[in-house]
């Protein structure tokens, strides 16, 4: 639809935390106030091999390429749904996946250290750009 309405544009989408599941989950949590419930929308990395995240990272990356994003960011937004990408000269865009660390998310007791190396990938990029004079956002 973003699409169709505004040919022509790019667009630099976002992972949430609303992505995989219902806003229910949230409803009851906030209403009935339990809290040793943990959101039912965070699912686990795609490195756990059963039931994990990689069929809406599938989509997102579908999605998120017919809304502009060059072919480039596919691999990593596969990965972990986040992606760099030139905006313009001497502007690179970085969109991280930061339900990988949120205190709510209770797949990263199987690995708390950086589960995907999404925060080594941004460092990378941050320290090796910036030596190269690009501003990132």
């Amino acid at each position: 639809m973003l699409a169709t309405t505004f040919p022509n544009k790019t667009f630099y989408p976002a992972v949430g935390n609303h992505e995989a599941g219902i806003v229910l989950c949230f409803y009851l949590f906030l209403t009935l106030s339990i809290s040793f419930i943990a959101p039912c929308n965070l699912f686990p990395t795609p490195i756990i091999r059963s039931d994990n995240i990689s069929w809406l990272y599938e989509a997102l990356a579908d999605s998120w390429l017919k809304l502009g994003l060059p072919s480039d960011t596919r691999e990593s937004i596969l990965r972990g749904a986040f992606y760099t990408t030139i905006v313009r000269p001497g502007l690179r865009l970085i969109s991280l996946n930061m339900n990988y660390c949120a205190p709510e998310n209770y797949w990263l007791f199987i690995n708390a250290t950086d589960p995907l190396d999404q925060l080594q990938w941004v460092c990378f990029y941050i320290l090796d750009k910036k030596s190269n004079y690009m501003d990132i956002v």
